[in-house]
This record gives C-alpha cells, structure tokens and sequence, in this order.
C-alpha cells in the first residue's frame, strides 16, 4: 500500500484469515479507487454493519507483527495503521462499555 499508493501498511489481528484477507483487499481497492484512509475517522464499508477505524501501529511492533515489511522495505522507514473492529456493540477498544472479553483477541499495537 505504501509504495504503490503512499498510503499506509494495514495489519488485522484477531478475525478469521479469509475475512482479514478480504478485508484487505477490499481496503486496498478502496485505496486504488483514490479513498485516502485518516485515523479516527469510522468506515462502515470493510465491515457489515459495523463501523472500523485506523490506528498508528507503534514502530516498538514492527518486529513481532510487520517482518516481511520489514524486509521489503529494507527496514522500518513506512508508516502501519491498524484496522480496529468493534465488538457486537459497535464499540472500539477505546470506549467505555467495550466487551473486555475481546481485548486479548484484538491486541492494540499502539
């Protein structure tokens, strides 16, 4: 994403492979068709009826999380933002009233 479209690398933790994939390519489609992707903004489109949204990845996990980027990019010089979901309740990680129960399936890497 970034060297083709300057725009950031996208990780998923936590869903099914098949989705997190698809989810992927329909971000990246998104992406192609010029949408530029901003963190904090909700999108409803990568989601059926939930919204998402972008955080930073800290560089801290680029290692753990991020290694053929890493090596495709000879080093860590690229932006990552995570797609964040919601739980049932279409609430964030971040809210108040979140299902805690998700927190370590849905790892936070800010």
């Amino acid at each position: 994403m970034y060297k083709t479209f300057g725009q950031p690398e996208i990780i998923i933790l936590g869903l099914d492979l098949d989705d997190m994939h698809k989810i992927i390519n329909n971000i990246g489609e998104e992406v192609r068709k010029g949408q530029s992707l901003k963190i904090g903004e909700k999108y409803s489109q990568f989601l059926e009826n939930h919204d998402a949204q972008f955080v930073e990845v800290d560089q801290k996990h680029y290692s753990d999380y991020l290694g053929w980027d890493l090596w495709f990019y000879e080093g860590s010089d690229f932006p990552a933002w995570q797609f964040v979901w919601p739980d049932k309740g279409n609430l964030f990680p971040w809210e108040e009233g979140f299902d805690k129960s998700l927190k370590n399936i849905e790892t936070l890497l800010v």
